[in-house]
């Protein structure tokens, strides 16, 4: 069995200094939407990490994600790194996020994904607040490093962080290093060949294959994007891409959400 997530935010959202204050128009109601309906045509149950203040904003839409049968989990509260955090403020944040999320979806929220998966080695006293505050499991950490985040020596799958089970994206090991074929700019960017070699080579090793995706990647981003060429290469490259590339996966192997594959993976 892998794992399908979806972060729930706007583009704006990305940590790019430049997109903060821009006026995007909101691409939440229709990238979620097009995620549901592609879901329930191939019936399958995700994890959406869903931001609180994008929960205030759209309760309805966390509402509709609760009442298809999909995870409702915490992205945070507002998209900030938890590494320019202090401690009482990440936990501040995680647990409002948590009791808007709870009260809007009924769901207990078990899951928590950092903001650009910024649980890095500065900020792995995070780890130990959400054990305290009860959840169930961590997708933060990043067996990859570039500019914003990442963590190379950390275990690469699904594992015992502590008191917490930590679900890293997916990678592939290439001679010393590894490369990122789980998600976002990376799903985006590979071959589809590629990525279902890598989905291959991890069931072989009796390893979930993990794919992380937003939900704005499926609407349609028809407004100018006034960042570097860098950033823009990352938020918007393969963009056409991702419904045909997540329909194919889908359509041929199984997936779920990560506390329904808790649920059945023995420890």
């Amino acid at each position: 069995m892998n794992l399908l997530t979806v972060d729930v935010e706007e583009v704006n959202h990305a940590n790019f200094p430049l997109l903060v204050s821009y006026p995007f128009p909101s691409t939440l109601e229709e990238g979620v939407e097009r995620f549901l309906e592609i879901l329930e045509s191939y019936k399958v149950k995700a994890t959406f990490f869903v931001l609180g203040e994008v929960a205030l904003s759209h309760p309805e839409l966390v509402k509709k994600i609760s009442q298809a049968g999909h995870e409702v989990a915490s992205h945070g509260m507002t998209h900030r790194l938890v590494y320019e955090m202090d401690e009482k403020t990440f936990r501040d944040e995680v647990c409002l996020s948590r009791k808007i999320l709870e009260d809007i979806s009924g769901q207990e929220v078990v899951g928590y994904r950092a903001p650009s998966w910024s649980i890095t080695k500065r900020s792995l006293w995070a780890l130990k607040i959400l054990e305290e505050e009860g959840f169930l499991y961590d997708s933060s950490i990043f067996p990859f490093s570039n500019f914003l985040y990442g963590m190379e020596d950390v275990y690469p799958y699904p594992h015992r962080q502590g008191g917490l089970w930590e679900f890293p994206p997916s990678t592939l090991p290439f001679f010393p290093k590894r490369i990122p074929i789980g998600g976002g700019f990376y799903f985006r960017l590979l071959p589809l060949n590629l990525l279902e070699f890598g989905l291959k080579f991890l069931k072989a090793m009796n390893k979930p294959f993990l794919l992380y995706l937003h939900s704005w990647e499926l609407a349609k981003i028809n407004f100018p994007l006034p960042y570097a060429p860098f950033h823009r290469l990352i938020l918007s490259w393969g963009l056409p891409s991702v419904k045909r590339k997540i329909s194919f996966l889908l359509e041929k192997y199984n997936f779920s959400s990560i506390k329904e594959f808790l649920e059945k993976w023995p420890e």
